[in-house]
């Protein structure tokens, strides 16, 4: 049953990657990470209770959509679906991936919503992961031990189950 109150949380703002993994080795699975919550309020006002609310608007840096011919596409974690939208490469040369974050929500959820946190989710109902998947590309994730990349095919490991480990926090695709 939905409801419009959420459950008590911490809200955690870090202001820098370093200190949002060293946030999220702290909390580990108690902490949820929230680029514009779009899928990660709605769980919370149906019922899922999470200790820890970790945002990643005030980190520098997180929020670009940038093509280069050598390189290809790279969108950072804070990325809105509407930032992709608005990138005349992405809709030349990734037109499924444009496509998919058209038909993402209203106007109103591709404000918020990002590319990444759709990935993130790891739902077959994500309007991105089709696209994303069809494409190829991977997730570049920043630990502990530094940052790793994880092919696409190899980071959805089962139904809302990332390869992503606790203390990593997804920073691009690519």
């Amino acid at each position: 049953m939905s409801s419009r109150i959420l459950p008590e949380f911490e809200l955690l703002l870090p202001e820098s990657i370093a200190e949002a993994v060293a946030l999220l080795g702290k909390y580990g699975d108690e902490a949820a990470v929230m680029a514009g919550g779009t899928d990660l309020l709605v769980g919370m006002k149906s019922g899922v209770s999470i200790p820890y609310v970790l945002g990643i608007s005030e980190i520098p840096g997180l929020r670009y959509v940038d093509y280069d011919a050598s390189s290809g596409l790279r969108i950072g974690a804070g990325a809105t679906l509407n930032q992709v939208l608005a990138s005349a490469d992405v809709k030349e040369k990734y037109p499924a991936l444009w496509k998919s974050t058209y038909e993402n929500g209203t106007a109103q959820t591709r404000n918020m919503g990002t590319v990444v946190g759709n990935i993130l989710r790891a739902s077959p109902a994500g309007d991105c992961c089709c696209a994303v998947l069809a494409l190829g590309g991977s997730i570049v994730l920043e630990g502990p031990e530094g940052r790793r990349e994880v092919d696409i095919d190899d980071f959805w490991v089962d139904y809302r189950m990332t390869a992503r480990k606790p203390d990593e926090l997804a920073v691009e695709l690519k």
